[in-house]
């Protein structure tokens, strides 16, 4: 309870995947970092200062140096019409989240990082990716059921960790909200004065989830420094829901911001 509590009254964080920096991380209620980035020593000490430190979890990608590709096989990567599913972005895999063999692996990855390690949560990447208008409807529905079971068997091993969920907040929180603690919004789309009815719709919806349960809501923004209307409109929508906002120098992995959204 001690976690859900200091969940709800947290006013900032920091999401940074880089190494180390745990001194400047400390200064926040939250952090969101790579567990490979930080040794248990630099967790700890983190933790001693009443941070709240989160672990990033893909749940659905999986980069094609990464060594989850020795244990899986390709028919646990997504495909359609026979072809694989990729980030082309980034030149990631998308595992088949129907796949029994990749939802035990994400089970295991979760104990080893809560229960191994300690972290007081996990940060739940890639899930939004569901979403893609790309795929067909009928396996989105499949896909977003897949999850809620994999969110589902995470809870009811770890009734006492955080939960937040990046992305997915049009269709996939429907199926995942009671298992989670949160959800982040990942560069909004807040430059315009005004918003999309898609837009209006999900803040509505987020602030509504807040003020029932104390749902956390994230907004993350990726190096957004010259833009000032998109910065007001995001400060005033935070404020104004409740939500808490970090704006990340340069990349995640090398870049963290410690002055505050506006600067």
């Amino acid at each position: 309870m001690a976690r859900f509590i200091k969940l709800l009254k947290s006013q900032n964080y920091v999401l940074y995947y880089g190494h180390g920096k745990a001194k400047e991380m400390a200064y926040f209620d939250i952090a969101i970092v790579e567990p490979s980035g930080q040794s248990d020593l630099e967790k700890d000490f983190m933790q001693s200062k009443e941070t709240l430190v989160l672990a990033y979890l893909s749940i659905m990608e999986v980069p094609s140096w990464s060594e989850d590709l020795k244990y899986i096989k390709l028919d646990d990567c997504l495909k359609i019409n026979g072809q694989n599913v990729m980030n082309e972005q980034f030149g990631n895999y998308c595992a088949d989240l129907r796949s029994g063999k990749w939802q035990r692996m994400l089970l295991n990855k979760v104990s080893y990082l809560l229960e191994y390690r300690g972290f007081d949560g996990v940060f739940l990447d890639t899930i939004g990716f569901i979403e893609n208008k790309g795929f067909p409807l009928g396996l989105r529905e499949e896909l977003m059921v897949a999850a809620s079971e994999i969110l589902n068997n995470i809870r009811l091993v770890f009734p006492g960790h955080i939960l937040i969920q990046n992305c997915g907040l049009v269709e996939v929180i429907k199926y995942t909200k009671k298992y989670i603690n949160g959800i982040c919004w990942e560069n909004p789309p807040f430059d315009q004065k005004y918003y999309s009815k898609l837009t209006k719709t999900v803040l509505k919806h987020l602030k509504n989830m807040w003020l029932e349960s104390g749902f956390k809501t994230f907004l993350l923004f990726e190096n957004v420094n010259k833009e000032y209307l998109l910065k007001r409109y995001s400060s005033e929508i935070a404020q104004k829901n409740n939500f808490i906002i970090y704006n990340s120098h340069g990349n995640y992995e090398k870049g963290m911001n410690l002055k505050g959204f506006n600067n």
